[in-house]
């Protein structure tokens, strides 16, 4: 009788620990039934979305999901395929910030991740400056210090980005959030802060200190590595949309502007979520690097698509020392990306979203005689200059691709007339087309007008 009860004691003591490791382990690979990496404790889940949850079984394996949070309840189910893959897409749920349990059973085991919200999803990718941690950032410490003050902030971290625990979802603390994107976090803060029904935002952090756009994308017939490693594993995953901070580093300049479209294009086909947000975040002042200012007109090209496609202008933003490829001020990079999604997606009546950007339409942005009139979209409160000078820089060309520095006026509150005695038959203009242009122009809300560069047919 005292084996039997010792025999018992200990069996009822392995499953007991067995029971922990399955529930310490959750979202690894186990036996004959895991959870996909990404699923968690304290993660986000997609509002107003079909919610696929995923992983791998052996083939004809059963699974089943259920998430609670308070009295309701949600549940779907489905068999591994003859691949070893299973998906249970979860019914469209609404915002909650309550925090629920989600349970995964199947193959005789049971994962349970607790703490699981239901908000807004923002993949933020691309390479450093997209990683750039908070504590890096200025007025970080100070941020990070009061990150406990935004608890429905959580971020999942690739082991792409080198930096603070990656492969699991991290609550908004101190201790956690300094270590995560400067860019990201004050975006979330923002969205947090200034939404009248502020929801939980949960940020997917997947981006590579020096990558390229090739790196990213297989367009064009690109091999495109963390692509395919570490962007399509995560395509099930229901998402708002992607924040894109890339550009730095290219070596062909030129080839951006087919590039970025390719890639947005390539992560929609492929994400099969429709044409879903894709926010950039324009290249910021430098010295030295010549090729910023073709990466700058590639990225306000891409978004003349006007496919829920918008960028944020930071020109205005100093870079100091005037070499840093890294400018530490990133918190009007993440205030000024909320400000897009606010008024975009958000339906909040937001006065202007954007700074000035060139109008292509031939009714106002056109040669007249020896000038050229450019029209600019955005320009809500009338153009002026924050220094109150003349507009610049811009320059103007003729047929031979010579430029030479323009003048500029205001001659209406959404048009600019540029011209130049040493071009009497213009073809071209720029505006701030330089690695590091003292650009001055803005709009009624003190937003920047985006470099450009335009030639006449």
């Amino acid at each position: 009788m005292k084996r039997l009860v010792s025999f018992c004691f200990m069996a009822l003591l392995v499953f007991l620990l067995l029971g922990e490791v399955t529930s310490a382990t959750a979202g690894k690979p186990s036996g004959s039934m895991a959870v996909f990496p990404y699923f968690t404790s304290h993660m986000v889940l997609q509002r107003d979305a079909i919610v696929p949850v995923f992983g791998t079984a052996t083939a004809g394996t059963p699974v089943a999901v259920t998430f609670t949070v308070g009295s309701q309840t949600v549940s779907a189910s489905a068999q591994a395929d003859t691949s070893g893959k299973w998906r249970v897409n979860l019914p469209s749920m609404p915002a909650n910030d309550l925090g629920g349990t989600l349970l995964v059973s199947g193959g005789g085991k049971t994962y349970s991740f607790s703490d699981v919200l239901v908000g807004e999803v923002w993949v933020l990718s691309g390479q450093s400056n997209i990683n750039l941690p908070l504590w890096q950032c200025i007025g970080g410490t100070e941020a990070a210090a009061k990150a406990g003050d935004y608890p429905n902030i959580r971020l999942y971290m690739s082991n792409l980005s080198s930096v603070g625990t990656t492969g699991t979802w991290l609550m908004s603390i101190p201790a956690n959030s300094r270590y995560w994107s400067g860019v990201g976090f004050f975006f979330a803060r923002a969205l947090q802060q200034q939404m009248p029904d502020p929801v939980p935002v949960g940020l997917i952090q997947v981006a590579k200190n020096g990558s390229s756009i090739a790196d990213w994308t297989t367009f064009n017939g690109n091999r495109g590595r963390f692509y395919v490693d570490n962007i399509i594993p995560i395509q099930p995953m229901a998402i708002r949309g992607v924040i894109w901070y890339q550009g730095e580093t290219e070596a062909d300049p030129s080839a951006y502007y087919r590039m970025l479209p390719g890639l947005i294009g390539n992560w929609r086909a492929d994400w099969k979520q429709g044409n879903f947000p894709f926010y950039i975040v324009q290249l910021a002042q430098i010295s030295g690097r010549d090729s910023y200012a073709v990466i700058r007109d590639a990225q306000v090209s891409t978004i003349d698509e006007a496919n829920n496609i918008e960028m944020a202008c930071i020109i205005d933003i100093d870079t100091v020392p005037t070499t840093e490829i890294h400018p530490p001020d990133k918190e009007p990079v993440g205030d000024r990306l909320a400000l897009i999604a606010r008024a975009n997606l958000y339906g909040e009546t937001v006065f202007v979203f954007s700074g000035p950007i060139r109008d292509l339409s031939p009714s106002v942005t056109r040669i007249s005689g020896s000038s050229i009139v450019v029209g600019f979209k955005h320009a809500e409160g009338g153009l002026v200059t924050e220094d109150g000078a003349i507009p610049g820089p811009f320059m103007i060309a003729g047929a031979n691709g010579v430029y030479y520095s323009a003048t500029a006026h205001l001659a209406g509150p959404d048009t600019i007339e540029v011209f130049s005695p040493s071009v009497p038959y213009p073809k071209s203009v720029r505006y701030g087309w330089a690695a590091y242009p003292q650009c001055n122009l803005l709009n009624g809300a003190r937003l920047p007008a985006s470099p450009f560069g335009l030639t006449f047919p």
